[in-house]
């Protein structure tokens, strides 16, 4: 883009999102027309964050009523991660009156002092790639499968064998993905 002068137009957005594109479209090679077009395809995703984050609320909402309900992140070594934001974000969505009690662990420590034995367990992220995260996440805090399930924007269908033993159930607003838009396949070696 910047070899086409298009970079600074980028950062000047003030155009119709489809006028914009098709220009820049116009404007690159093959290999990077591609690339273009995997992002436009994933736009909505982008686009629609808060929509995802209330539906998945409303679907615990429905499936989870009336239980103790524990939302967590994957906790990596203390690092604040993408899902720590989603966590946040049902912070202000989820309407917690629908709960016999519901808690925002803020770490592994938190999370296993929050514990009941009648605790559900919802682990939140926005994209779920091979699923080794989670798993290893529910194994480490010795999680049991039938109260814990995962809820996440986007998910990779190989998780979901991987996550079988891990979790009782599995939510996605969106579509399982056969593969990331990193996967060199998918759009050649621009990554």
């Amino acid at each position: 883009l910047d070899s086409n002068g298009l970079s600074q137009q980028i950062k000047l957005f003030r155009h119709d999102i489809f006028a914009r594109f098709a220009e820049i479209f116009g404007a690159v090679d093959q290999d990077c027309r591609r690339l273009l077009i995997n992002l436009m395809e994933n736009y909505v995703i982008i686009k629609d964050y808060s929509l995802h984050i209330n539906e998945i609320s409303t679907y615990m909402e429905r499936e989870f009523s009336g239980k103790n309900l524990i939302v967590t992140p994957v906790f990596d070594d203390n690092i604040i991660k993408s899902g720590h934001n989603v966590s946040y974000e049902f912070r202000s969505s989820l309407i917690e009156s629908n709960f016999l009690s519901v808690d925002f662990p803020d770490g592994e420590t938190a999370l296993k002092s929050t514990l009941k034995e009648n605790s559900t367990v919802v682990i939140v992220d926005d994209f779920v790639g091979t699923g080794t995260q989670v798993s290893d996440f529910v194994t480490r805090n010795k999680l049991a499968k039938n109260n814990t399930h995962l809820a996440s924007i986007i998910i990779q269908a190989e998780a979901l064998e991987k996550l079988a033993d891990s979790v009782s159930s599995i939510f996605s607003p969106n579509p399982y993905r056969d593969r990331a838009i990193s996967d060199s396949f998918s759009i050649g070696s621009l990554t």
